[in-house]
């Protein structure tokens, strides 16, 4: 393969894109819900294809398998870590890709996730 060929393949697959552009204000909500203790159990995310829907809900999903499952039910602050701690109010969605639960949920193999993704036939 030349250098540099791959550039001209287009954006990664969703499930293994760790950018997510234009989407700030999306992101802001889950975040803000996520800090407050009160994360909706489900999340209607809807829109014209190709505005990153599939890459927004894979970031919030490695993103709460990293870090949601302390901080579920309870607020912000409130002695939610695992000493009863106060846990940080996070700031992103981010997910290091070098991260064990990117690498996996790009893969397709985490034991928590599992995606399902229409499928048809062209004939």
């Amino acid at each position: 393969m030349a250098r540099g060929a791959d550039i001209d393949s287009g954006p990664p697959e969703p499930r293994q894109n760790p950018i997510l552009l234009g989407q700030k204000a999306a992101e802001d909500t889950f975040l803000q819900s996520f800090n407050s203790g009160r994360l909706a159990h489900a999340w209607l995310v809807t829109g014209p294809r190709g505005i990153g829907k599939a890459t927004f809900a894979y970031r919030a999903a490695r993103f709460l398998l990293a870090h949601g499952t302390p901080r579920i039910g309870q607020g912000a602050g409130q002695g939610a870590g695992l000493f009863g701690d106060a846990l940080p109010a996070l700031e992103g969605l981010e997910t290091d890709p070098a991260s064990g639960v990117f690498r996996r949920v790009a893969a397709g193999g985490h034991a928590d996730f599992m995606a399902l993704e229409p499928s048809w036939d062209d004939k």
